[in-house]
């Protein structure tokens, strides 16, 4: 660990590690092995950048002395940097094989999914931004009709910690959270979400004061929910499709105390079409589908029960490029349409394209704030390191 500048305690038992933690340990181990030929499959769907930088430079070091490397990613940009050949699947079918050299960024996309139909974005009505680039004032954070409003909060635990953090989303409204891993960007969505307790400050949701730490109150409130780690909170892998999909409304489709199947199936279905999944049936157990499958149905989960605030935490995290235009386009409908607010973290720069203002986190302040999208990039990323003016 040391070797690669990787700041993970050696003798820490994996179970208490962070998801991007418990990756480093998968990475770290096969690296160790002393091989020959080294498979890596999305080896940084949870890492921040400096992490990948460091794994790019170990992948590097490893190619030029001799180690084949199979590197299996959706991240188009990564493999234009570290590796010499693509090789493009779909359907189970070799469909393009070709050096890097010979081909760009939309031949790849084109070969994986043919035509992305990419989702209309319209942007409510540019509100006047905040005096200060540390987000709302006071004045507005207690404006009538604000759907959510998070007060001075404050939480200090190992790895991360948040210094009296304010913040508004109002009604429609899509907000991002994003920054460097350990900023507190999904800390402070956790805790949003009644995932998390903070260790000071208030949530409201309208005018009713969210109970700290309390999931099951955040979601009577309105709040739907899409974890960082779909594995370990986002669905039950031996429970079919439709019982993971209307998990949280089963007190609305129970009848004297019982859910039919058929009626469960009756609810699930739309979302599991809207989402283009693909199963077996909806009876199919989740923990056989896919890993971009078990996300829709992750998704799906908390756009059931018609929200008036949805939580995302990296929504799109593993899964292929046009799984991603659809999952940040439901996202989108579901804020546009049923006029449910959106609270995104992420440190997924490209998902910010579906928001109205993205906040940046840097070591547990609010650094700055963008209010004008479409977002530079490059403006972004300084921004997460703590560079740049406040936009």
């Amino acid at each position: 660990m040391a070797e690669w500048d990787f700041d993970v305690n050696a003798s820490a038992p994996c179970g208490s590690l962070t998801v991007e933690q418990r990756q480093i340990v998968e990475i770290a181990r096969a690296l160790a092995a002393g091989t020959r030929c080294l498979l890596l499959d999305e080896p940084t769907a949870a890492l921040e950048r400096g992490a990948v930088q460091r794994l790019f430079e170990r992948i590097r070091q490893l190619r030029q002395s001799g180690v084949a490397i199979l590197y299996i990613s959706h991240h188009l940009e990564e493999v234009f940097e570290i590796c010499t050949e693509a090789a493009v699947l779909r359907d189970g079918e070799l469909v393009l094989s070709a050096p890097i050299a010979g081909v760009s960024k939309d031949d790849l996309v084109t070969a994986m999914v043919g035509q992305i139909r990419h989702p209309e974005r319209t942007h409510p009505a540019r509100r006047p931004s905040p005096a200060s680039p540390s987000v709302e004032t006071a004045a507005a954070a207690s404006a009538p009709g604000a759907a959510l409003t998070v007060s001075d909060i404050a939480l200090d635990s190992p790895g991360t910690s948040l210094h009296g953090v304010s913040l508004t989303v109002r009604p429609g409204e899509r907000v991002g959270i994003t920054g460097l891993r350990g900023s507190g960007a999904t800390t402070l969505a956790r805790i949003v979400a009644g995932a998390m307790a903070p260790d000071a400050g208030t949530v409201r949701l309208g005018d009713r004061a969210l109970r700290p730490g309390d999931r099951a109150a955040a979601l009577r409130a309105g709040i739907g929910y899409i974890p960082e780690d779909r594995q370990a909170d986002g669905f039950v892998p031996l429970l079919g499709v439709a019982e993971n999909i209307t998990m949280a409304i089963v007190d609305r489709l129970a009848r004297f105390g019982l859910v039919s199947p058929r009626r469960r199936e009756a609810r699930a279905a739309p979302l599991a079409r809207r989402l283009s999944l693909v199963s077996a049936g909806l009876g199919q157990p989740v923990g056989e589908l896919s890993g971009g499958n078990q996300q829709k149905v992750t998704v799906a989960r908390a756009l059931a029960r018609d929200p008036k605030l949805i939580v995302a935490i990296t929504p799109t995290r593993g899964v292929d490029v046009a799984s991603k235009e659809l999952l940040l386009g439901e996202l989108d409908r579901a804020a546009a349409a049923a006029g449910a607010s959106l609270l995104l973290a992420t440190d997924e720069l490209d998902d910010l394209v579906i928001c109205d203002r993205v906040i940046v986190l840097v070591r547990g302040e609010i650094f700055t704030e963008f209010t004008d999208p479409p977002f530079d990039r490059e403006r972004l990323i300084a921004a997460t390191e703590g560079m740049g003016a406040a936009a």
